[in-house]
């Protein structure tokens, strides 16, 4: 959305929303994660997919595979990164977004 109102170049429009899209499923996944891993009481929630039967990537891939599936989106992502003109702070501040997405604990 920043780049939309920024008036981005197209390049770096199409790779910061690819950029979102990457994190995006990167997130979904280790969401996936930590409702089969993670600690209940920081999550603050009880872990209900897997009680309620829903199709997870944890569950379709194994905590490992999915594990490796968001690492690799995660790198991916942010690689995007590196073709976009802009602000090395604003693009260091996407790619610190990103990492804590993906270690997350809650």
């Amino acid at each position: 959305m920043g780049a939309a109102l920024a008036w981005a170049p197209k390049k770096d429009f199409n790779a910061l929303s690819a950029f979102g899209r990457d994190i995006g499923l990167c997130f979904q996944i280790a969401d996936d994660i930590l409702d089969v891993e993670g600690d209940k009481k920081k999550m603050g929630k009880s872990g209900s997919d897997a009680r309620n039967n829903k199709l997870t990537y944890a569950s379709l891939l194994g905590v490992d595979k999915a594990r490796r599936t968001a690492e690799a989106l995660l790198l991916k992502a942010r690689s995007r990164l590196d073709g976009v003109n802009g602000a090395p702070a604003a693009k260091e501040a996407l790619a610190g977004i990103s990492r804590f997405i993906y270690g997350r604990e809650n």
